[in-house]
């Protein structure tokens, strides 16, 4: 694979990323009103899988910039 096909999966995994950070978010809000006895389990999977996400945009955009960075 060359580097614009590279990075053509690169902003493809990025817009997955987002859309997925959207999604968690709005499943967040909803979380907020749910009862307190469920809403303790489903914030707190919630909160991980929202933490695991960042952490993956964080190395998809170091992944970028080795790839960006390399002639």
């Amino acid at each position: 694979m060359n580097k614009p096909e590279t990075l053509q999966k690169v902003e493809l995994a990025k817009r997955e990323i987002d859309a997925a950070a959207t999604a968690l978010e709005a499943a967040m809000q909803l979380v907020e009103l749910a009862p307190r006895a469920q809403k303790v389990t489903i914030s707190a999977s919630l909160e991980q899988a929202f933490v695991r996400l960042r952490a993956a945009q964080r190395d998809l955009a170091d992944l970028e910039a080795l790839i960006t960075a390399q002639t």
